[in-house]
C-alpha cells in the first residue's frame, strides 16, 4: 500500500508544479472545479447466519458517513467485496478486497504510445477491474463494528484521501 500512497503523493507533487494539469490525468480537468462529483461505491457482504447482515449494517453506516461518497449499485468507481466467517468460540473473521475500473489512457502514457496502440489497450482494458488491496480481520464477536469501522477508515485514508488530495492540487493550479 506504501506503493500506491508513494505514487499518489508524487502525482500530487507534480501537479502543483506542472503548468498543464491535463499531462498527468487521464481524464479531463475543468479550470476550475464547481462541486467534485461523488464517489461511487458497491458494497457486497456474503457469508452464513446473521453476520453478513451485521456487517453489512456497520460498513455502510460507516460508508454514509464519508464525504462524498454514495453507495450504488452499479457502474460504481470501488468495489468492496466482504466475505464472513463466524465461529463462536473464536470470533469472526472478514476477508475483504477492494477493486475499482482500470483508469483511461492520456497524458504521458498516451504520448508514449501510438494512438492505434492506445486504442487497443484501452478496447482491452475496458470493462476490467483492477484489485487494489486485500487484507483479513480477525477479532472477538463485540469488536465486530469497531473492525468494520477501521475498513472504513482505511479505505478512506488509503484511497480517498488521495484522491481528494490530487483534485485539490488540481484546483489549485492553472491550466
Amino acid at each position: 500500500m506504501k506503493g500506491l500512497n508513494g505514487l499518489f503523493n508524487k502525482a500530487a507533487e507534480k501537479v502543483k508544479s506542472l503548468k498543464s494539469r491535463t499531462k498527468i490525468l487521464p481524464f479531463p480537468v475543468p479550470p476550475k472545479p464547481l462541486k467534485p462529483s461523488p464517489i461511487g461505491i458497491t458494497l457486497t457482504v456474503s457469508g452464513k447466519g446473521t453476520l453478513p447482515k451485521k456487517v453489512e449494517g456497520y460498513l455502510k453506516k460507516s460508508l454514509k458517513s464519508l464525504e462524498g461518497v454514495v453507495l450504488i449499485d452499479s457502474n460504481s468507481h470501488y468495489w468492496i467485496n466482504v466475505v464472513c466467517l463466524f465461529d463462536s468460540h473464536k470470533g469472526y473473521n472478514l476477508s475483504y478486497f477492494i477493486a475499482g475500473t482500470f483508469p483511461q489512457f492520456s497524458g504521458e502514457l498516451s504520448e508514449l504510445l501510438d494512438e492505434r496502440a492506445m486504442e487497443m489497450m484501452s478496447d482491452f482494458l475496458e470493462g476490467l477491474c483492477c484489485v487494489f488491496e486485500h487484507r483479513v480481520k480477525l477479532g472477538p464477536p463485540d469488536h465486530l463494528e469497531i473492525a468494520c469501522e477501521q475498513i472504513v477508515r482505511d479505505f478512506d485514508e488509503d484511497f480517498l484521501q488521495q484522491f481528494r488530495n490530487i483534485c485539490e492540487a488540481f484546483s489549485n493550479t492553472s491550466l
